[in-house]
Order: structure tokens, then C-alpha cells, then sequence
């Protein structure tokens, strides 16, 4: 199974070590993954916070083909959303998590504050 595939599944294992959790991040853009590490390390989060960021983060850049994040905006966040909520159908405290992980993403690392989406 491709790296895409495994962690757009439905029961994808945030601990599988066979996924190195800053690839994705990595591929589109090298920069990205140092950016995220000092705007995590800022916010000091702890180690789980961090996982939950990095796999919703990686999820949203895989969902789009591993397009660079900084070109993509509202339309495709959406699109992820929706995914998650209909496709995946996962819950809407996952959904909650997704959308903090992709807003500090756009907020901090990217810094290019996306538009209100409303709530999960």
C-alpha cells in the first residue's frame, strides 16, 4: 500500500512505524517541516498535541496530492473537511482536532489565516 493510501484509510495507526510522520510535509515543501517544529516548540505542545497536528497536517497535503499548502486555501480545506466527515465519517471531536491542526498550520507556520469555515 503506498504511503497516500495507508494514511488516507480509514484506519490508519498514528503509531505505525512504517510511516515517518514528516514525510509528506518533507516532500511538498523541505522548508515546511522546520517551520512547523519552531512554531510547535513556540506554542509548547506536548508530545501528543504534536503527533495529532502532524498527522491531520500531513493528511490535509496528502489529500491534495502533496501540493504546496501556501497555494492552497479555503476551497480545498473545505474539501478535506468534508472527506473527513462523509467519507471517513470521523467523529466530531477528530474533526475539532483536524481543523486546530490545519488553522495553526495556516495561522502559524504558514501564516496566511484562512477564512472562517464555521464549526465542525
Amino acid at each position: 500500500m503506498e504511503l497516500a493510501e495507508k494514511i488516507l484509510s480509514e484506519d490508519f495507526d498514528y503509531h505505525d512505524d512504517s510511516v515517518n510522520e514528516s514525510s509528506p510535509i518533507e516532500f511538498c515543501e523541505p522548508e515546511l517541516l522546520t517551520k512547523l517544529e519552531h512554531a510547535i516548540e513556540e506554542q509548547h505542545f506536548n508530545s501528543r498535541t504534536e503527533q495529532n497536528y502532524r498527522h491531520w497536517i500531513n493528511r490535509f497535503i496528502i489529500f491534495n496530492d502533496l501540493k504546496s499548502p501556501a497555494l492552497l486555501g479555503q476551497k480545498q480545506v473545505k474539501a478535506f473537511f468534508v472527506y473527513l466527515a462523509t467519507k471517513l465519517r470521523v467523529s466530531k471531536a477528530k474533526l475539532n482536532q483536524a481543523k486546530l491542526a490545519i488553522d495553526f498550520f495556516y495561522d502559524e507556520v504558514l501564516q496566511k489565516p484562512l477564512t472562517p469555515t464555521g464549526s465542525c
